[in-house]
């Protein structure tokens, strides 16, 4: 079962959306397929490897978004970070007692100012999507810290 929040990264880019570039890995990913992806970038770029999970999108289990996401990393760390991640994951799921496939995010790594999160869609409207928004980074969006919240209409 793929992650929502992957499914919705990918909607929102085919709809338009400037989203980051994200490469799905999953156990049978092979190394090849993760360097293609990292070599299509400039040699200088960080990256970010975060879960991609289907349990973790559920009210109960959300933890700010994600079960795990790793700092920004080097091209010659990338290798060594998806096995920690792929670990760390399978940490979380055997702890909440669940049983699925660990599956992963690949992403540039963005560095800014500004920093957001669109929930899709919010529960109590289905029609809207709630977005939160931060001067202070992603990171602060996630933890909830110096937000503005907004909406936007499906239309």
């Amino acid at each position: 079962m793929l992650s929502e929040k992957y499914r919705t990264l990918i909607a929102a880019k085919k709809g338009g959306l400037n989203t980051p570039d994200t490469f799905l890995i999953t156990k049978k990913t092979s190394q090849k397929e993760i360097y293609s992806f990292l070599h299509s970038f400039p040699k200088t770029q960080l990256f970010i490897v975060r879960s991609a999970i289907g349990s973790e999108d559920g009210k109960q289990h959300s933890m700010a978004g994600h079960f795990w996401s790793s700092h920004p990393v080097e091209v010659k760390k990338i290798e060594n970070t998806i096995k920690k991640a792929f670990q760390k994951n399978k940490d979380i799921l055997r702890s909440l007692q669940k049983h699925e496939e660990v599956s992963l995010m690949l992403q540039p790594y963005i560095h800014g100012i500004c920093g957001g999160i669109i929930f899709s869609p919010w529960k109590h409207y289905q029609n809207y999507f709630l977005g939160e928004i931060t001067d202070g980074g992603a990171k602060n969006a996630v933890e909830g810290r110096k937000s503005t919240f907004f909406l936007l209409s499906k239309s």
